[in-house]
């Protein structure tokens, strides 16, 4: 059985330093995936932020449109409002008025 096997030191070194540069690039290819998802993920955070703020601009652009709408829906009821009362207040006073002469000639 063996127990213990010894290499030369120049073998043993060149090992070493072989591994090491396995482990280097094995270290830098994951530095680099790293660095393209985090890429990506903040190209897609960018894209997401500006589709939401653009989808917020349109929802208050068409909030906005409604109420304008609604606004003048509301002027124009208020408008034909005041112009009936008017037009009920002219009545009346026609009214009272030829009541009144009728009175008039009552009375005579």
């Amino acid at each position: 059985m063996i127990k213990s096997v010894h290499l030369p030191s120049d073998i043993t070194s060149q090992m070493s330093e072989k591994t090491m540069i396995i482990s280097k690039n094995a270290q830098q290819r994951m530095f680099h995936i790293n660095t393209l998802q985090n890429t990506r993920m903040d190209q897609q955070v960018q894209t997401l932020l500006q589709t939401f703020e653009e989808q917020r601009e349109q929802e208050l652009s068409s909030g906005d449109e409604i109420l304008n709408a609604e606004q003048v829906k509301l002027n124009d009821t208020i408008a034909q409002a005041v112009k009936e009362e008017a037009n009920i207040r002219e009545e009346t006073k026609v009214r009272i008025g030829n009541m009144e002469a009728e009175n008039d000639l009552e009375v005579q």
